[in-house]
């Protein structure tokens, strides 16, 4: 997915679904930092190395109705220092939707929920997934 399409898409829905004037509408916006120093000793008898990455996620999440909310997380990778342009082509691997979803609660009248879009899905210790 380009990040054209990946940036705009769940723009457009929040912008179109928009909050209601329901007084039960919301807007919350949030974040995460997370910088990284690793350190690699080469068994090999290589060059030792050390850096630093960085991952910084923006997100917005708004109720529309009752039970209709929709989440959007953005997230950006690199080494820290690094300058890759995201702007120009959209060709640069770094930022990328992380995660974009709609979630309907009581479907149907019942105690039922349904999610559609890309999530994260977090099993056990996280490690392998």
């Amino acid at each position: 997915m380009s990040f054209t399409h990946a940036t705009l898409w769940p723009l457009a829905l929040i912008l179109l679904l928009g909050p209601t004037n329901d007084s039960s509408a919301e807007l919350r916006i949030g974040g995460q930092v997370r910088p990284r120093l690793e350190f690699r000793d080469p068994a090999a008898g290589g060059q030792d190395d050390s850096f630093t990455s960085m991952r910084v996620r923006a997100q917005l999440q708004t109720t529309l109705e009752r039970d209709v909310s929709v989440f959007v997380q953005w997230q950006d990778v690199r080494l820290w220092g690094e300058e890759t342009n995201t702007l120009g082509d959209f060709s640069a691997d770094s930022f990328d939707l992380h995660q974009g979803y709609v979630d309907f609660g009581n479907v149907g009248g019942r105690s039922l929920s349904i999610r559609l879009g890309r999530q994260e899905i977090s099993l056990g210790g996280q490690r392998l997934v």
